[in-house]
């Protein structure tokens, strides 16, 4: 169980869009090797861009990927709600049958598939926990992957129940700091914590006239430190 979070508009979504295809489809992500198999994107909203993104990545790589495993949800989940956990589970099911057992599920994002609850609560963020233990359960091998937002005061951490990170294997934060973004590991149950990895956003022009972005590895800038807006208020009259 993963987790990626961020401040609104810092690039969470392209990052998961890119982490899916390239487990779908076989393709190093940013020349780290994957290991290939079915992915599910679990999606809230956003359902036009996110085909515009999986567009632009697939020309920007010259990747086909009409044929790759890659299915995403038309509507977002309920985890908890059983039916809606339920529902979720057999639709990965039927799909699993013909493609086999899917090797990521993306649930983008926690807000928009929890369900009728408050994230706050630790007995809420235990069934919503439980719903994705019981969906690792169900597919051996799986990673569900989260994506998540950062709290409203507290930029350094996830949103909502500390129960979260604490049923963590892995967890991520994403900065970004001027056109840069930078991938941050923040927990790694079992095993060394990754380096940071920095992306840049580069658009790309689709045949229809419209565009999306794809990302683009760049050096890692050493002051990756998120300021809170008190703390840039007192940078900037320091300066």
């Amino acid at each position: 169980l993963g987790l990626l979070f961020g401040e609104p508009g810092c690039g969470k979504s392209f990052l998961a869009v890119d982490m899916a295809l390239c487990v779908a489809t076989g393709v190093p992500f940013h020349e780290k090797p994957v290991k290939q198999g079915a992915v599910f994107y679990i999606a809230g909203e956003g359902f036009n861009g996110l085909t515009r993104r999986f567009r632009a990545w697939a020309k920007h790589k010259n990747v086909d990927i009409d044929g790759a495993a890659l299915f995403v949800s038309k509507k977002a989940a309920q985890f908890l709600d059983t039916a809606g956990a339920a529902a979720v589970t057999k639709a990965v099911q039927t799909l699993a049958t013909e493609h086999g057992i899917p090797a990521m599920i993306f649930i983008d994002t926690i807000a928009r598939n929890f369900g009728a609850g408050d994230e706050n609560s630790t007995s809420e963020m235990g069934k919503f926990i439980a719903a994705m233990d019981a969906l690792k359960a169900e597919f051996p091998g799986c990673s569900v992957f989260l994506v998540h937002h950062t709290g409203h005061s507290e930029k350094q951490r996830a949103r909502g129940s500390i129960a979260l990170k604490g049923a963590l294997d892995a967890e991520y934060r994403l900065d970004k700091l001027g056109d840069t973004i930078t991938l941050l590991n923040t927990k790694m149950k079992d095993g060394e914590p990754p380096a940071a990895i920095a992306f840049n956003l580069e658009s790309i022009d689709l045949d229809d006239g419209r565009s999306s972005a794809v990302l683009i590895a760049t050096e890692v800038r050493h002051n990756t430190k998120v300021l809170s807006p008190d703390q840039k208020l007192a940078m900037n009259t320091f300066f």
